[in-house]
């Protein structure tokens, strides 16, 4: 039923644990490795790469393995290695390919064709499908549709382990947003009580220049200055301090990686420096107006 879905190319179905593999455990546990199984032919849906060896024209006997299970088992391409099926009897095979790590459900597998004619009464847990490009959605209302009355059934998509690291990401970058949000809300009043802090302690001078000819509209674009000057500082200051982190950060995780490059946020530096102009504007205010608002005279006398 699922094969003739429209927008489904193949549906492949995928014994999840048909055997185990002795020596380090990765996902299974007991100091052995599950090993799933799927149709030679069938292959493809998992989305592995091959590494080392082919993924091609697989016998009954072969055995696919992960590079990292491999390497816990000490394996290598063409060794003949023993497993135990999952009724405890030994079944030999060849490790046919070795692959890059995938996110399938299943790393280890072997060809269905041997393991289910040596235990019939396996059972496949997993339908794996592809399908044709731009049909996601379409084939996801019809999965749906077709799964609702089996209570047991869960249709996930096959980039679930992405969405999952996207949307661990978001929260994270959600937090910081948040918490950049209450930074900037301090830093506004901060520049507000060191500019207001500036005008009581230069009130002297401030009436010596009003005394002299400075119209109160020019004493307060000095004050908007000023505090424009202070945030464009901490902007920058701060654009520099977290490009050198993220710098820090990142080239060690993509240092084996000679395609990645560090991304520069030019426009995201562009609006950091723009919303230190415009806090700079907000945060002066009300220092500009209590500035406008003083006695010369009183300005003058005051030490």
């Amino acid at each position: 039923r699922v094969t003739g879905l429209d927008g489904v190319t193949k549906a492949a179905p995928v014994y999840q644990e048909v055997a185990s593999l002795a020596g380090e455990p990765t996902f299974g546990s007991n100091g052995s490795t599950p090993i799933g199984a799927i149709a030679a032919d069938d292959l493809d849906v998992l989305g592995f790469t091959a590494a080392e060896g082919s993924l091609e024209n697989l016998g009954p006997q072969d055995l696919v393995l992960p590079s990292f299970t491999a390497d816990a088992a000490k394996v290598h391409v063409g060794d003949q290695v023993t497993v135990t099926l999952t009724d405890g009897s030994p079944y030999d095979v060849r490790v046919a390919a070795i692959t890059d790590p995938s996110i399938a459900f299943v790393q280890a597998v072997v060809p269905s064709e041997g393991v289910v004619a040596a235990n019939p009464s396996l059972e496949p847990s997993i339908v794996a499908i592809t399908i044709a490009d731009g049909a996601s959605d379409q084939v996801g209302s019809e999965l749906a549709t077709l799964t609702s009355g089996y209570t047991t059934l869960v249709v996930i998509p096959g980039n679930f382990f992405a969405q999952f690291v996207q949307t661990f990401f978001n929260a994270v970058i959600s937090s910081i947003n948040a918490l950049l949000s209450v930074a900037v809300v301090i830093a506004l009043f901060g520049i507000i009580n060191t500019l207001i802090l500036s005008v009581t302690e230069r009130r002297h001078e401030i009436g010596l220049l009003r005394s002299v000819g400075m119209t109160r509209r020019q004493l307060r674009a000095t004050i908007r200055i000023e505090a424009m000057i202070v945030s464009l500082l901490g902007s920058i200051v701060g654009i520099l301090f977290g490009l050198f982190v993220a710098w820090c950060v990142t080239r060690p995780l993509f240092a084996d990686q000679s395609d990645a490059s560090f991304s520069w946020p030019v426009a995201q530096m562009g609006l950091v420096l723009l919303l230190g102009v415009v806090i700079g504007v907000i945060s002066a205010l009300v220092p500009a107006w209590r500035a406008g608002r003083i006695d010369i005279l009183e300005a003058i006398k005051a030490e």
